[in-house]
């Protein structure tokens, strides 16, 4: 690298540090790294600002979170991890050593808890709906499109 060009970058990270109140948009920027797979040079772009303020900015929280490939590869998988998780803890809960030591309540709200992620990961409902209701709930809109359509 060229004495020039590590001179500017060090001027940018400089200016970057000494900048805490800028306009960066960090929320954006990781959306840009993790959702939509950009480089820091592509998100530099994106934003208008130097590569250089990207890489710091984006350092002290991707320090805490797992490589990208790792998250991607979970979403990919959430339900399929959702399904092991659950199949774990029935397991645990059906173990005897595990019942004697621990209450099972503990157990069964655990599995209550991956259960119902599961269950919206799947895009299924969490709550039953009494066809009761359902029935009411469809008789009142019903009666309001017949209204609307007497007003037209």
């Amino acid at each position: 690298m060229s004495n020039a060009l590590a001179g500017q970058i060090q001027t940018d990270l400089d200016t970057t540090i000494d900048k805490q109140d800028d306009n960066f948009d960090l929320p954006k920027a990781l959306r840009l790294y993790y959702k939509n797979g950009n480089s820091l040079a592509e998100i530099a772009e994106i934003l208008n600002t130097p590569r250089s303020t990207v890489y710091y900015r984006l350092q002290t929280v991707l320090k805490m979170l797992p490589p990208r490939a790792e998250i991607d590869a979970y979403r990919d998988n959430k339900s399929s991890i959702l399904d092991a998780a659950e199949y774990k803890l029935v397991c645990k809960m059906l173990d005897t050593d595990t019942i004697e030591k621990s209450t099972l309540n503990n157990a069964a709200y655990a599995f209550q808890q991956i259960a119902t992620q599961n269950r919206l990961e799947k895009g299924l409902s969490t709550s039953n709906i009494s066809a009761v209701e359902l029935h009411a709930s469809i008789s009142d809109l019903q009666a309001q499109a017949a209204k609307l359509r007497s007003q037209l």
